[in-house]
């Protein structure tokens, strides 16, 4: 049972750090391949987040592709207060054979999602590795009682 629970979270904190550095290695590529575009925030869309009653801000975008092609994409960052109003200027980034693919270029767009999961993922995952390997190896560190006690 001990080996069981030990070697899965072990496992889970893996999976987490793993997932924080695909975050990390998928943005990278996006931002080195991606060409740059001027855009104008179109809109910003009102957003309810459930649970809380809260409100988020989400900007849409409109930009046009170096081979002239108009594109609309909503940001994957919203945000309270709004980081961006109607009518604003925006430098965009966008995959070249997927111009849909497309966010606003700044830290809190491109990286803080990223950012966040690793830096949850590296916590979570470390303590999950520690607990894991204290789990396993703590009968390695056990001492034998002495003949007649349990």
């Amino acid at each position: 049972m001990r080996r069981t629970l030990g070697g899965s979270l072990v496992a889970i904190g893996v999976v987490i750090v793993a997932g924080g550095l695909f975050g990390y290695v998928s943005t990278r590529r996006f931002v080195d391949r991606a060409a740059r575009g001027e855009g104008t925030v179109a809109r910003v869309e009102i957003e309810d987040d459930s649970g809380d009653g809260g409100t988020s801000f989400r900007p849409v975008v409109q930009f046009r592709t170096a081979s002239g092609a108009r594109v609309e994409f909503k940001s994957r960052q919203a945000s309270n207060p709004a980081a961006y109003g109607e009518g604003d200027a925006v430098t965009v980034l966008y995959e070249p054979g997927a111009p849909d693919r497309a966010e606003i270029e700044g830290f809190w767009s491109l990286w803080f999602p990223t950012l966040l999961c690793g830096l949850i993922g590296a916590v979570f995952g470390a303590v999950f590795v520690a607990v894991g390997a204290v789990v396993l190896l703590a009968p390695l560190f056990r001492r034998p009682a002495p003949h007649g006690l349990p």
